[in-house]
């Protein structure tokens, strides 16, 4: 436990593995890492009481285009570098913040990962992602937004990237841009939010994966993707159907590769007439854009990509 500008572990250009333990800071950082750092257990948290307004964990400078009291005197990289510095790997632990910033905070020049973990904030954000942050698992439990972005979109200094592939996720909302540049990508996890962004005038956000209750995950999804709604719940996967159109007599295809596949044919109106002129088969076709579960394609149609 410290006091003052004090973390309980503070790593300037070292390999730190931590493997069990409580860690805590009354005022600071409970963690800065400027160096190479592994989480595999332990306890992190603010204390009652806690007088400070610091992240729990600082992965990164806070100037790193110069010299900071916060970084303890300890030079960042070169400006013309474009790999991250600050190396900080979560594998596992409890993770606990109390005050209006964030629980991981990864800064300027750094890159964090997280595979496991138990992650809360009671009055900020769980994740900042002013360098790289990348999420495959853990759960993660926050008061405004999952995660707010504070970068410039400079590769390797301020990145502002997020890459979200697994996880439990339940805030507010997904993602503050914080009218910064950022990158949120997301390949799966489940999140339960209100609501999905905000401030994201500079924020690229693509969903490939995951389930949301915000239904606003709609407007972030490509043709690669498709939303089916569960209940309350919005299931985004990858679109296995195929588009079909009219090109100079012939069905079009969108892709051979899900022709092949067995994968189902999404009719036009078009489409749906050559289909019931060239087949034997009785479709029964009430609205544009039905499903047909299987036609046999290759023995009647021209398929071209």
């Amino acid at each position: 436990s410290t006091t003052g500008s004090n973390a309980a572990i503070t790593n300037l250009g070292a390999t730190v593995i931590v493997e069990s333990g409580t860690f805590n800071s009354n005022e600071w950082y409970t963690v800065k890492n400027l160096g190479t750092m592994t989480i595999n257990g332990g306890t992190f948290k603010q204390p009652e009481g806690n007088t400070g307004n610091a992240s729990l964990i600082a992965n990164g400078w806070a100037n790193g285009k110069g010299t900071s009291s916060t970084d303890k005197g300890f030079l960042p990289p070169a400006a013309e570098t474009e790999e991250a510095a600050a190396i900080l790997t979560i594998n596992g632990g409890t993770f606990n913040h109390l005050v209006k910033t964030s629980t991981i905070k990864t800064d300027d020049w750094g890159k964090t990962t997280i595979t496991d973990g138990k992650f809360t904030s009671a009055n900020g954000f769980v994740l900042q992602a002013t360098g790289e942050c990348i999420v495959s698992g853990g759960t993660f439990k926050g008061y405004d937004a999952l995660i707010v972005f504070n970068a410039d979109g400079s590769k390797g200094y301020e990145p502002g990237i997020a890459n979200i592939s697994g996880g439990s996720f339940d805030a507010k909302s997904i993602a503050d841009g914080y009218n910064t540049k950022g990158v949120l990508t997301i390949s799966g996890g489940t999140f339960k939010v209100i609501s999905f962004t905000s401030n994201d005038a500079n924020l690229t956000t693509t969903i490939t994966g995951g389930s949301f209750t915000a239904e606003g995950v709609k407007d972030y999804i490509g043709s690669e993707s498709k939303v089916s709604q569960e209940n309350e719940v919005y299931v985004v996967s990858d679109n296995t159907e195929i588009i079909a159109s009219i090109e100079e007599g012939n069905v079009e295809f969108a892709s051979e590769e899900a022709l092949n596949n067995s994968y189902s044919l999404y009719v036009n109106s078009t489409a749906k007439e050559e289909i019931e002129k060239a087949t034997e088969a009785k479709f029964k076709f009430m609205n544009e854009g039905d499903v047909v579960p299987y036609v046999p394609f290759v023995s009647l149609y021209t398929v071209t990509n």
